[in-house]
């Protein structure tokens, strides 16, 4: 990852503190970061994020939900051998999902375990975009440099910080776009304060629960899917999974909205406390 450090943490010195032109917007409508559009309009490539090598997110899972809805696809990350987190708007509906590890390449993943809903535990207080939060449990999971856990953050410290930088990461799945989007990649996202988003578009759905984010400059959205994790710097603690962005174009949609994970650890920890 050498390199890739490199890239990353150069580029953090070019980013902007605020999301410019954003703070005018009113209205916008939370929409899941799978349904984020990426509208029919004669450019349909989009370049975001950084690319990495198979082993710098070994604890990123990508996730093929089948339900009576149809198929669809979101990501998710690992916090023990047999527990994977992601969000209640993936996995509600959902009779089985397959869960990819070590899918740095999201169509040759190391192995994949199969379950149904009786695995899925949904936040009790989860309704459309409010508590939106799932854990899947698996068989146990033997780790290795390209499978890991990640780590949880303190329930005592409210992570991250507003205005600091974290990492976020996902393969984005838009039907419509002429390129690939087979290989994980990492986004540098800014942690803002509620009532930036409140203010942004977002109005009075912002809670506490939540976690107002923007992308850094030149990024976008179209990389990421819903559950993909939000990371501390260090790429150790996980703070935060992709719940919603904005009906705007992947390619506009700068605020993200993360369900922000210290507002739940102690429901998490009641659940994996044995499995760890």
């Amino acid at each position: 990852m050498e390199k890739t450090a490199v890239l990353l943490f150069a580029a953090m010195y070019l980013s902007p503190t605020a999301v410019g032109g954003e703070a005018e917007v009113r209205g916008l409508k939370p929409v899941p970061i799978r349904f984020v559009p990426l509208l029919d309009i004669k450019e349909k490539e989009y370049e975001a994020g950084f690319e990495v090598t198979e082993t710098d997110l070994p604890f990123v899972v990508a996730l093929d939900f089948r339900g009576r809805k149809g198929n669809w696809f979101c990501a998710g990350a690992i916090l023990g051998h047999c527990w994977v987190v992601t969000v209640a708007s993936c996995t509600k509906h959902a009779s089985h999902v397959a869960i990819n590890y070590g899918a740095f390449q999201r169509d040759k993943p190391l192995f994949t375990l199969h379950v149904t809903s009786k695995a899925i535990h949904n936040s009790p207080k989860n309704k459309e975009f409010k508590h939106d939060l799932a854990l899947i449990r698996t068989n146990y999971v033997k780790f290795s440099d390209r499978i890991r856990s990640v780590s949880l953050p303190s329930q005592k410290i409210r992570l991250p910080y507003i205005d600091e930088w974290t990492y976020s990461a996902g393969w984005g799945r838009h039907h419509v776009a002429l390129m690939n989007t087979n290989q994980l990649r990492l986004l540098q996202v800014e942690a803002k304060s509620n009532h930036f988003c409140g203010k942004s578009g977002f109005g009075q759905i912002m809670m506490d629960s939540m976690m107002c984010t923007a992308l850094a400059e030149g990024d976008n959205s179209c990389l990421l899917d819903s559950g993909s994790p939000l990371v501390l710097r260090d790429l150790q603690v996980i703070v935060g999974v992709a719940s919603f962005a904005s009906q705007l174009d992947c390619r506009q949609n700068r605020l993200l909205v993360y369900t922000r994970l210290t507002e739940y650890i102690q429901w998490i920890r009641s659940l994996i406390r044995d499995d760890v």
